[in-house]
């Protein structure tokens, strides 16, 4: 969830505020969510805005900057985040509880949003880590919903992502629920 946040920060093309401020400039309105099992990016844009966009996204899939003072800043959004939807949301901490209780040694026990500690215990480094090992093009989906040219769409994303490198993803196990 932190690097979800993290993402709107800026990358080598498009440092800082440049991303939010383009894309409002441009009419595109944009959010994102993470989930237990992924983290999803949209944008909902005129469809004359898509190669910006698919500009913009490949800028952000492989030079994310992961400034230190924006992470010191977005610790404190997070944290809020947490105390607004979890400690202080009795609906919110019952599914915490439910679902810690009920998934002893998977990841669904663990809440998306992590605990307070988890939260200030998020460095640069470790988020970098984890941004080079998952943010790859072999763990992405690109969704495109507008009126398009299906010919010319293609050969967007071909001169877009189609040079991002290929990197492998680890294995993943994850232990089995005692009964």
């Amino acid at each position: 969830h932190m690097l979800e946040h993290m993402m709107f920060k800026g990358a080598k093309k498009y440092p800082g505020k440049d991303f939010d401020r383009i894309l409002h400039e441009n009419g595109i309105d944009n959010n994102a969510f993470t989930t237990e099992d992924y983290t999803g990016f949209y944008e909902n844009l005129p469809s004359g805005k898509l190669e910006l966009i698919m500009d913009m996204e490949v800028d952000r899939m492989l030079d994310l900057s992961l400034n230190p003072e924006h992470l010191k800043s977005e610790l404190q959004v997070v944290g809020e985040e947490r105390r607004m939807r979890v400690d202080n949301n009795p609906n919110g901490l019952l599914e915490e509880i439910f679902l810690g209780s009920m998934f002893k040694v998977h990841p669904y026990g663990w809440p998306v949003i992590g605990h307070m500690a988890d939260i200030q215990a998020y460095v640069v480094d470790k988020l970098r880590a984890f941004y080079d090992t998952f943010y790859v093009p072999s763990n992405a989906v690109l969704v495109i919903a507008v009126d398009f040219k299906t010919e010319n769409v293609k050969k967007m994303i071909e001169k877009y992502y189609g040079s991002l490198p290929k990197k492998e993803l680890p294995k993943r196990s994850y232990p089995q629920e005692p009964e």
